[in-house]
């Protein structure tokens, strides 16, 4: 996100033609989701600068607007009480406390989710114009923003099947709905779909966690269950966080009048991650959208048990603030600093480098090096278009590392954490010896220099008195 913020700050704010960076020679036109959060941080880059802070307060601010529209959204079912208590879980989950912080879409995603499905139930219940105009912006957005939002049409269907019953197909509002909040992301998906797959490197975010193979593949490995389950009860909602989420969901409830929102929610959060299966045990952002139904009916188990004086107020507190507790220690290692080297490796590269130089990272797909360098330039091995690819032997190494520098590749970077790849590959190591000069020899990373003007007339490196140091 941060990478295809700063391409529509440079080089125009084209929101139709969203960039990366490991394209190399290419512009590297990629298909996303509506790039809402990016494009919003680039417009705030033209007077404050390049920041990743930027794209942070972004995420921040939806999740901040999100708290009230939450509250009156559980209120509407639940009353003041139960609103208040799911919207404390609600602020302490671990993982809503890491990822509103994020430079991601997720945040804004999880509003417009929330704020659509307040005012859906606002307009069945009052037929107010302004709220169906709202509830229409709203899907949208959130459909436009993340495409796993199109699940919440469950729970859109719960609502209106609730209000009109079979009437539902004859309501001419309805179908309205329908036709405004199909099309335009029917479009933009059609349009990133087009770009992905006319353009180097062929890349569509998100079509590999969402292939019907690997997600069959997935489902059948105990792994998922076990990392997916344990991500639930920890990050997700807490130990105490679950269990009174189980509480509230297991409390009969009449489905009548919109009353079953909340399990009908999380049935279909929880059908979406089997949707992505491979997504969900990959990503642990991928449970985010389970913490707006969840945290509502622990409001509804904490109200429950009150009126049957099974919870008075002062315990209720001390499970809050030992969730808090929880919350703390689980939220904790996400802080700790993750891929260090590669923000070392890029500064390295910013700094000794020609800005307009492409460069070929060895970095196992991840775009950290690329972006912190604010080069362009391609993983390595790069594979069918599509970024990071296997290391099979040193001869294979070699063809695609001279494929990309007759493509203008001017620097082979590798971070201290395949280092191995010189050793485990032993006649690529030689190679790359034998013909390239070590710019930089560091303890972070090595930089080979690659272009022309390094070697000799004979082709082998130039000899210096002693190799560049960091």
């Amino acid at each position: 996100m941060a990478m295809i913020a700063e391409n529509f700050y440079r080089y125009g704010f084209d929101l139709f033609r969203p960039q990366i960076n490991w394209a190399g020679d290419s512009p590297g036109y990629v298909g996303t989701e509506f790039p809402l959060v990016p494009f919003l941080a680039a417009l705030f880059y033209i007077p404050f600068g390049v920041h990743e802070t930027i794209g942070r307060a972004i995420s921040l601010f939806f999740a901040t607007i999100s708290f009230p529209v939450f509250y009156l959204l559980v209120k509407q079912f639940f009353g003041r009480r139960a609103a208040f208590i799911a919207l404390g879980f609600y602020l302490i989950s671990p993982l809503n406390i890491y990822y509103t912080r994020t430079f991601q879409p997720e945040s804004a995603m999880i509003f417009f989710s929330i704020a659509m499905l307040y005012f859906f139930v606002r307009w069945l219940e009052g037929e107010s114009k302004r709220d169906f105009i709202w509830a229409v912006i709203f899907a949208n957005l959130a459909f436009l923003v993340k495409i796993p939002s199109l699940i919440l049409a469950i729970p859109l269907f719960y609502l209106a099947w609730c209000r009109y019953r079979t009437a539902l197909f004859y309501e001419k509002t309805l179908w309205l709905f329908v036709g405004l909040i199909l099309p335009l992301p029917l479009l933009w998906y059609s349009h990133a779909f087009s770009l992905a797959y006319a353009n180097y490197p062929y890349n569509m975010f998100g079509d590999k966690e969402w292939a019907l193979r690997r997600t069959l593949n997935t489902l059948v490995m105990g792994e998922f269950y076990k990392i997916v389950g344990l991500n639930i009860v920890t990050v997700v909602l807490t130990p105490i966080g679950f269990l009174m989420a189980l509480g509230g969901f297991l409390i009969p409830v009449s489905f009548k009048g919109g009353m079953g929102l909340f399990h009908i929610w999380m049935i279909a959060i929880f059908l979406y991650m089997l949707i992505g299966a491979w997504g969900n045990m990959t990503f642990d952002y991928y449970q985010l959208p389970l913490i707006p139904p969840a945290t509502a009916l622990i409001g509804r188990f904490g109200t429950f048990m009150q009126s049957m004086n099974l919870l008075p107020p002062m315990i209720l507190i001390g499970l809050l603030l030992l969730t808090g507790y929880f919350s703390f220690t689980y939220v904790k290692p996400y802080y700790y600093p993750q891929d260090q080297v590669y923000l070392e490796t890029g500064r390295g590269v910013d700094r000794l480098t020609p800005h307009d130089a492409l460069i070929i990272a060895v970095d196992e797909g991840n775009p950290a090096l690329l972006y912190y360098s604010r080069r362009k330039g391609w993983h390595f091995p790069e594979e069918h278009g599509i970024g990071w690819g296997n290391f099979t032997d040193g001869e294979s190494a070699i063809r695609n590392l001279e494929a990309l520098r007759q493509r203008g590749g001017a620097y082979l970077v590798i971070p201290s954490r395949f280092f191995w790849v010189l050793t485990h590959l032993e006649d690529f190591g030689v190679y790359l010896d034998r013909l390239y000069q070590r710019l930089v020899d560091d303890p972070s990373y090595m930089i080979y220099d690659l272009r022309e003007e390094s070697r000799d007339h004979n082709g082998e490196k130039k000899l210096l008195a002693a190799p560049a140091r960091r």
